[in-house]
C-alpha cells in the first residue's frame, strides 16, 4: 500500500497507475488539520486508519500523471544548526561543537 498526498495535500492511496482520493474515507479530524500536518497524522494513526484506507483502495481513482504529488512531511519538526557549519566573519580558531554536548547543556 502506497500512501500519498496530492494536489492540495489531499490524502490518497496509489494503486497501479491511479491515485484514489481518501478525503471521504479518512476521519474528519485528519482533514481538519492544516495541509502540511495531514501526512504526519495519517502515519501516526495508521493502525487505526488502515482498515478504512484498505477499503477505499478498491475504488476508482484519478490517473497518476494527472495529479501533482506532494511531500508526506512538508516541514521538519526540528532544525539544528552548528557554529562549525559557517566560519564567515569569525576571527581565530573555532572549536568543534559536539551535538550531544549542545543538547545536554541546552536541556539544563
Amino acid at each position: 500500500m502506497k500512501l500519498a498526498l496530492f494536489n492540495d495535500c489531499i490524502p490518497g492511496v496509489i494503486v497501479r497507475d491511479e491515485i484514489i482520493d481518501l478525503n471521504e474515507s479518512i476521519c474528519k479530524q485528519v482533514m481538519q488539520l492544516p495541509p502540511p500536518d495531514r501526512g504526519t497524522a495519517i502515519i501516526a494513526n495508521f493502525e487505526r486508519l488502515q482498515s478504512q484506507i484498505a477499503a477505499s483502495a478498491g475504488g476508482h481513482g484519478s490517473p497518476q500523471p494527472g495529479v501533482r504529488l506532494r511531500t508526506p512531511r512538508s516541514r521538519p519538526s526540528k532544525m539544528l544548526f552548528d557554529l562549525g557549519n559557517c566560519h564567515r566573519n569569525v576571527n581565530g580558531q573555532v572549536a568543534a561543537c559536539s551535538l550531544s554536548t549542545s543538547l545536554i547543556s541546552s536541556a539544563r
